[in-house]
């Protein structure tokens, strides 16, 4: 794909398609794409999310535009979300992390500060999914509510 948009902007056939609406086409999908890796990188330098999952969402939103593919992609967080929300309570760890969250707010005030309150490191595994399957399923429910 790369190598296409670069012999597109830089051949003869890009300088024909470049002075047409395909050519405007072409910079608003790129421009779009860039955008968004430039947005989500400081996700990605923080272990948030995966390079995989930023180019799956760059793409979503080149393919579909800006609000089209928010719209996509907020759906697909939001099943992804109810998926760690289930897994957390289906492992227990639902209740692990209320009751810790609970006492860290009740130690801050006491103490005036933050404390680290010890936990076992058994406890402090995250959970983790993969993000590429819940947005591909919001992309689905985008396609179904435009069907409808």
């Amino acid at each position: 794909m790369v190598w296409g948009v670069i012999l597109c902007l830089f051949g003869a056939a890009g300088t024909a398609a470049l002075a047409g609406t395909a050519g405007i086409r072409l910079l608003g999908y790129a421009g779009r794409v860039f955008g968004t890796c430039v947005i989500l990188y400081p996700f990605f330098l923080c272990r948030m999310l995966g390079a995989g999952d930023i180019k799956l969402m760059a793409v979503m939103m080149g393919i579909l535009g800006i609000w089209n593919g928010l719209t996509a992609l907020f759906l697909g967080l939001f099943c992804a979300l109810t998926a760690v929300f289930l897994k957390m309570i289906w492992k227990g760890k639902f209740r692990e992390w209320g009751y810790r969250s609970f006492l860290d707010f009740s130690s801050s005030l006491k103490r005036g500060g933050t404390k680290e309150i010890p936990v076992p490191e058994k406890q402090r595994k995250p959970i983790r999914i993969k993000l590429g399957i819940w947005l591909f399923i919001g992309y689905l429910l985008y396609e179904i509510q435009t069907l409808v």
